[in-house]
């Protein structure tokens, strides 16, 4: 155990920096946006939070690049061999990058969650004219994103965020375990997959169509990702067997 507990320290530490400096500047964008959202609208609307998609999505779409790099076969650098050092195997290493890499994504998305709900609050207590003390909850309700990051009690969505989070992790590790392979790294899939579940994200409220579909394809996309990595990882990881024995 002690070792996998290593190991995703080794790859949560390259994603550390990144992603609470992306986390900070996308939750004061977001802030900022719906601030110039509300002085043009001219007076609240319920829909005000729609206003911090874009802010959201790029941000989200940075650190997800960022996720991309850590870990990779470049420039002399052979990840391959601290993971052999390790005795874990690259379908291990893939699953506990992917972990981290979705742990980072919810980090990020508990940020943007953090920003929404606190200028909910904020406008609430400067203004209440759209639903005196109810306007936050209005707010965080009538707004396709911040209900599909922050579901409050429509647990179903939970199981969809997470589903998610984690198909959009096993994409970005997908890149690093390419690049360690030798293989061309920049997969159209990846990039495929990352752009169909972000978008997902923006879920309506009582819209279980959309969560049963994205839940359920988001978790069968996870597994071929697995899939893809264990049927390819095989030579690699009897390659380093064979080397391991060599040493000895």
């Amino acid at each position: 155990m002690k070792k996998h507990f290593s190991v995703f320290l080794l790859m949560a530490r390259y994603m550390l920096w990144p992603t609470l400096i992306v986390t900070a500047l996308g939750a004061g964008a977001s802030v900022f946006m719906l601030s110039r959202e509300l002085e043009k609208m001219g007076y609240m609307q319920s829909t005000l939070l729609d206003g911090a998609v874009f802010s959201f999505y790029g941000g989200l779409a940075l650190l997800y690049i960022l996720l991309l790099l850590p870990m990779r076969g470049q420039g002399g650098v052979h990840p391959r061999y601290t993971l052999r050092r390790l005795g874990v195997s690259e379908l291990t290493s893939y699953i506990w990058q992917a972990a981290a890499s979705a742990m980072a994504l919810f980090i990020y998305t508990a940020g943007q969650a953090a920003a929404l709900a606190g200028y909910s609050l904020y406008l609430q207590s400067a203004d209440g004219s759209l639903a005196g003390s109810m306007t936050a909850i209005v707010l965080l309700y009538s707004s396709g994103i911040s209900h599909g990051i922050m579901p409050l009690s429509d647990w179903p969505v939970y199981f969809q965020l997470i589903a998610e989070l984690f198909a959009l992790g096993c994409g970005a590790a997908y890149f690093s375990f390419k690049s360690r392979t030798g293989k061309i790294a920049v997969s159209p899939f990846v990039l495929l997959a990352a752009a169909v579940f972000s978008m997902a994200m923006y879920t309506d409220v009582g819209d279980y169509i959309h969560v049963g579909l994205f839940t359920g394809f988001s978790l069968f996309i996870s597994a071929l990702f697995i899939y893809g990595v264990y049927y390819r990882s095989n030579n690699f990881d009897e390659e380093d067997a064979d080397y391991s024995g060599g040493v000895s």
